[in-house]
Formats: structure tokens, C-alpha cells, sequence
């Protein structure tokens, strides 16, 4: 009697355990596939019964083919990692860095590396490199090529730029905080501050790009969009 109370309480905790990694590998896949077609508007339920609608697509328009064509893929990246508690940057700030990092999709490091935000390769990096000039120098300071990280898909570069901001160095300047009063002056200053770049001119320049194309106006969707379902 013993041994088969034993046995059922065995089986219990496989059929439980087996229910969770599918309910992991549905839930991944769904949002998988939102992320390949923005137009899918899912609901989630809370234990509070609470109905969560989220339409993964922005309706916003930029007079720039750039933007217009890369903004919606950063909107949607950024509106999945609120909703699973992953902590980014505003949407305006994440746009303005790539367009501008790109000069508008034309520098050639984005076209032939498909880096989007000038992402360096470290001494950790093991994927391939793309060399170009930009602001590294030699030991008798003599510009030299500096060694950028190469990827296979664009989607891989953006991934890949909101996870280098994860890193400690960008925490200490909490430039998360800035995410929820919708400050992107004070959080592009702060990634700034971090050594995200090395011109003093940087943050400056980045906020008078998200003024005069008014990538702002993502925010307040952004905004919009989180509040309705909190």
C-alpha cells in the first residue's frame, strides 16, 4: 500500500512537471508568432481574471523610409519585454539610436554587417567581425579599424543591442527609471554615461533626433498601450 501511494506521487509530479514545460513551449511559440505577424492581437489572463489585449502593432507613420521600416520591429521587441517584466529603454530612444547609428540604413557597417547600433566585438565576442573606422585608436593613438560585431540578421543585432543593455555598467545609471516618466533625455544621457558612446556630443544629438522626427510620439503609444492593460 505504502510502495503504490509512492509510485502515484511519483507519477503526479511527472504529469505536473510534463504540463508545465508545454504550457513554456505554447506560450513561446505564440509569441513567437506575434513577433513574425505584428497585425496578431493576443489576450492573457491573470489569476485575477484580468483581460490583457495587446495589439503588437503601431500605427505610426515617420516621414523616413528608414524608420518606418524598422520602428514597428523595435515597437513590438519592446512592448513583448514589458508585458514578461524585462526591463528597456523607451521606444523613441531605441528607434533614434538606430537610425542614427545607421545614418538612416546607409552606413555601410549596417548594410554589410547588419549591425544596427554600432554594437563594438569585445574579447568575448566568438561571432564574426566587420572592421571600419570610427573612433579606435593604437597605442600612438593613430586611428585604426575598429572591430565590430557582425550578425546574420538584423532582428539578431537589435536583440543583441537591448541586451548589452542589461549589462552592470547601464544598471548603475538606472536608466530604466527613466523608461516609465517617459524621459528619454535623461535616459539617453544616462546610457551616455555608461560608455555607450565616446562623443560629448552623443546624448545631445541623439534627443535633438527623436525632437526633430518626433519619435516621442512612440512613447506616448507605448505609454498608452502598457497603461490600458496594467
Amino acid at each position: 500500500m505504502q510502495k503504490q501511494k509512492k509510485i502515484n506521487s511519483l507519477l503526479t509530479q511527472i504529469i505536473n512537471t510534463t504540463m508545465k514545460i508545454l504550457a513554456g513551449f505554447l506560450l513561446i511559440s505564440l509569441l513567437t508568432a506575434v513577433a513574425l505577424n505584428p497585425s496578431i492581437s493576443i489576450e492573457f489572463k491573470t489569476e485575477t481574471t484580468k483581460e490583457i489585449n495587446i495589439n503588437f502593432d503601431t500605427q505610426l507613420k515617420i516621414n523616413n523610409k528608414c524608420i518606418n521600416e524598422y520602428a514597428p520591429i523595435i515597437y513590438r521587441k519592446i512592448l513583448e519585454m514589458h508585458f514578461n517584466n524585462v526591463p528597456h529603454p523607451l521606444p523613441s530612444v531605441a528607434i533614434a539610436q538606430l537610425a542614427f547609428e545607421t545614418n538612416f540604413c546607409q552606413s555601410q557597417l549596417f548594410k554589410k554587417a547588419n549591425n544596427c547600433c554600432g554594437l563594438k566585438a569585445g574579447n568575448n565576442w566568438n561571432g564574426e567581425v566587420y572592421k571600419a573606422y570610427d573612433d579606435c585608436k593604437d597605442k600612438r593613438n593613430r586611428k585604426i579599424k575598429c572591430k565590430f560585431k557582425k550578425f546574420k540578421h538584423l532582428e539578431e543585432s537589435i536583440d543583441a543591442y537591448f541586451k548589452t543593455l542589461q549589462a552592470e555598467r547601464y544598471k548603475k545609471q538606472n536608466i530604466f527609471s527613466h523608461t516609465k516618466t517617459l524621459d528619454y533625455e535623461q535616459q539617453i544621457l544616462g546610457i551616455k554615461k555608461a560608455g555607450y558612446a565616446t562623443s560629448s556630443e552623443y546624448a545631445r544629438r541623439i534627443n535633438q533626433f527623436i525632437q526633430k522626427h518626433e519619435l516621442y510620439k512612440y512613447d506616448i503609444e507605448y505609454r498608452n498601450a502598457t497603461l490600458h492593460n496594467e
